[in-house]
């Protein structure tokens, strides 16, 4: 027996009409236990899940209101299938007024040269489905999967070659009934349940298999090959009566401790629980309040996030806040200090004050250049390379920072060239001066004579 999923662990809830058994399930490794069960009355039942710590819960039930037929149809998308479907339950069974259905494909036939779909269809109202998710809503408690009984158990049957090809009736025992379960290809195409009168199989029970098998046989046109046993199995006497050939599917021993033969449609809903989900029954109202917790849940968290980031924004502007409170008391210590010094230097201005008039006239008069100093620097005038160039009157008239003076001479020379040259020679000397600018320059060629404007800008002694 292969499970659906590796299971840690499961609590699965059977409804068997008005008890209610719980059972807790455990996977380690290849291992699987039964650690806990309980039944308790219906009424019970929502007290139960008060105290209950698990959140989530696989439920199987016995259904009484259950409709069940396979249907042949054309083969549609998923999204058209499901309103067909729908519509064909409504048709067939106009007294079922609103309900929750799962389909299974049963196999593709040829019909009237049109390819077709045979699928078994099985219908559940929604009242009795809403008196089983009523107290788990009531209790913030979670379906993960609600399904009849026989499905989870239907899983159990191997997919091995020999039952592939072949139609087969599987029999399990389940609480005090026997479920009969048909397969034609390995899909499930009819649901029989039967009363036990006890745990063992007894002649009557054998006697409700072989009628099963002749209503296969003439009403359905199933010829079943075998039929199945799983966990407990008739005694070879009783066996021996079955029209049919009989075989037991028992559960390995590393995947039966503690497991009671009537407890395997739990173990097998616990086994299969994500595989049941496809076909799970749950009513519209609840699943319309599964989608708002779910709704509520990530407001919740959006929310826990909205907070968060307020709450580091706050913690932020805080310390922002703080450094700017710092950096204030600093420019006010800052500015406290400015003042202080600017009324010390208003002090020391106003006693400066008396001392301005001498300090403006001793300013104004090292601001001319000094003559002396000029004298000395024109005194270059003297050197024998200006042998040629007679200096007749120099002029000198004093500015606000600066000292203009006024050279009148003549040149020895009589050629022009000469002349130029010369001439030439005293501009650059004078210009080399620091300070000095010429500022006008005349040159009478006839007299030789020439007369250069000359400001000398003040640069210091």
């Amino acid at each position: 027996m292969q499970p659906g999923g590796a299971l840690a662990h499961n609590v699965v809830v059977s409804f068997e009409r008005d008890q209610v058994k719980i059972f807790h399930v455990e996977a380690a490794g290849s291992s699987l236990s039964l650690t806990k069960s309980l039944s308790i009355p219906f009424s019970d039942f929502s007290a139960y899940l008060k105290r209950e710590t698990a959140s989530s819960f696989i439920v199987t039930a016995v259904f009484s209101d259950a409709y069940q037929y396979t249907l042949q149809h054309p083969v549609l998308k998923p999204a058209f299938m499901q309103k067909i479907l729908e519509a064909e339950i409504r048709k067939r069974f106009p007294d079922l007024k609103e309900f929750a259905f799962f389909s299974i494909p049963v196999g593709e036939l040829v019909q009237d040269n049109k390819k077709m779909l045979e699928s078994f269809i099985y219908a559940v109202g929604v009242e009795e489905l809403s008196r089983i998710t009523t107290p788990f809503a009531e209790n913030n408690k979670t379906i993960t999967a609600l399904v009849p009984d026989f499905l989870p158990v239907s899983y159990l049957l191997p997919a091995s070659a020999e039952y592939q090809d072949e139609t087969v009736l599987m029999i399990a025992s389940v609480a005090d009934e026997r479920i009969l379960l048909l397969f034609r290809q390995h899909a499930l195409v009819f649901v029989r349940r039967v009363t036990a009168l006890s745990p063992e199989y007894s002649s009557i029970d054998i006697q409700n298999i072989n009628m099963t098998v002749n209503y296969c046989r003439q009403t359905m046109r199933l010829n079943p090959a075998r039929a199945v046993f799983v966990g407990a199995a008739p005694e070879a006497a009783l066996a021996a009566e079955l029209i049919l050939p009989a075989e037991t599917l028992t559960m390995t021993p590393d995947r039966a401790a503690g497991i009671p033969s009537d407890s395997i449609g739990p173990v097998a809903a616990s086994l299969y629980g994500a595989r049941c989900k496809s076909f799970s029954l749950l009513p519209p109202e609840y699943r319309d309040y599964l989608s708002q917790r779910r709704i509520l849940r990530l407001i919740a968290v959006a929310c826990g996030v909205i907070s968060c980031l307020a709450l580091a924004f706050i913690v932020w502007r805080g310390i922002e806040l703080v450094s700017l409170k710092n950096r204030c008391e600093h420019l006010r210590a800052e500015l406290s200090r400015g003042e202080a010094l600017f009324r010390a230097y208003q002090q020391e201005r106003a006693a400066f004050q008396p001392y301005r008039p001498v300090v403006d006239f001793l300013n104004a008069a090292h601001s001319v250049p000094n003559p002396a100093v000029l004298l000395a620097r024109l005194a270059a005038l003297g050197h024998p390379d200006f042998e040629r160039v007679r200096i007749h009157a120099a002029t000198a008239k004093s500015e606000a920072d600066a000292m203009s003076i006024v050279l009148k001479g003549s040149l020895a020379d009589t050629e022009f060239t000469a002349m130029h040259k010369h001439f030439l020679h005293l501009k650059q000397t004078i210009q080399g001066i620091q300070g000095a600018q010429i500022m006008n320059e005349k040159v009478e060629l006839k007299s030789r004579s020439f007369e250069l404007a000359v400001k000398f800008q003040r640069q210091g002694d």
